[in-house]
This record gives C-alpha cells, sequence and structure tokens, in this order.
C-alpha cells in the first residue's frame, strides 16, 4: 500500500484545488460541467476543433462493463470466433474471469452467446430470407448445418437437452 504523500501541495498547484482526499475506496476524479470549457494552458485550438467532430460522430461508449462484454461479443460473432476465450482476451481478462463475471450478472457464457445470436438471426430474417451459408457466417457457425440445428432447437426449446 503506497503511503500519503508528504506534501499536497504538488496536488493542489496541479489540480487547482484544495479538495484533495486520500485513503478513499476508490479512485476518482470529479469535473465540473463547466470546467470542461476552460481553455487548456498550451491547447492547440486547430487541434481540439478536429478532435470535436471526430468525438460528435462517434458511438458513446457502452455505460457499464455487461453492456462492454455484449458489444465485444458481439463483434466477436460477426469476425465468425465467438470463442470463450477470444472474448476474454478481447476484455484483456482470463476465461475463468469472464465466467465469474457473467456469473455476477446472473447468465452464463453458453446463454450470452445464444441469446446474442438469436437476436443477429432475427434481424437477418428482417432483410429477408437469409441464405442458411450466409445465416452461419452472420451468426459466427462453423457452417449451414450447424447453425440449422440452432435454429431448429430455438424454434423447439422443450426439445433441447440443456
Amino acid at each position: 500500500m503506497l503511503g500519503l504523500p508528504s506534501s499536497y501541495e504538488a496536488f493542489i498547484r496541479t489540480l487547482g484545488t484544495r479538495r484533495v482526499d486520500f485513503g478513499a475506496p476508490i479512485t476518482t476524479l470529479a469535473f465540473r460541467a463547466r470546467d470542461l470549457d476552460l481553455a487548456m494552458p498550451g491547447a492547440d485550438p486547430d487541434l481540439f476543433r478536429i478532435l470535436r467532430r471526430y468525438a460528435a460522430i462517434l458511438s458513446p461508449p457502452p455505460a457499464t462493463w455487461y453492456e462492454h462484454f455484449q458489444h465485444v461479443l458481439g463483434e466477436a460473432i460477426g469476425h465468425g470466433s465467438p470463442s470463450l476465450e477470444a472474448v476474454a482476451g478481447r476484455l484483456t481478462v482470463s476465461a475463468r474471469t469472464l465466467q465469474r463475471r457473467l456469473a455476477e450478472h446472473s447468465t452464463t457464457w453458453r446463454a450470452e452467446l445464444q441469446s446474442a445470436r438469436q437476436h443477429r438471426a432475427r434481424l437477418a430474417r428482417q432483410d429477408g430470407p437469409p441464405t442458411m451459408s450466409g445465416l452461419a457466417r452472420q451468426l459466427g457457425y462453423a457452417g449451414p448445418r450447424s447453425a440449422r440445428r440452432a435454429l431448429r432447437r430455438w424454434s423447439n426449446p422443450i426439445s433441447d437437452p440443456d
């Protein structure tokens, strides 16, 4: 554990406030909305305009870890590699840690993968009936037979052995 600094002066000068608390349970920085309009010393106004335009076209980042996971899972399905290990790697956690995090959200890897694939299948069908090989690619299955079995399982969940 790191000790407290002998002097707060560097923090006070850098952050421009005397409100610096150590030993809090989480590390946070809070900014007032009006602080965002302040000029930064040495800032490049041309770069600011470029970055502001770029930020305006970006989608907002996921608000929670679970939303981030769902986004990464969707990308993995789109790339045809929706394995637990691949998604965990993208989230920079071990496969076991990913499973624990999902359990904290009362779900499992398999349930999330199936749910994401079902959602994609519904979207694909809205655009007209896709070919089975095209649907298999969109859902991240190895081939049309795997996709066909999944569609049967989803339409008749009582016969699902799980």
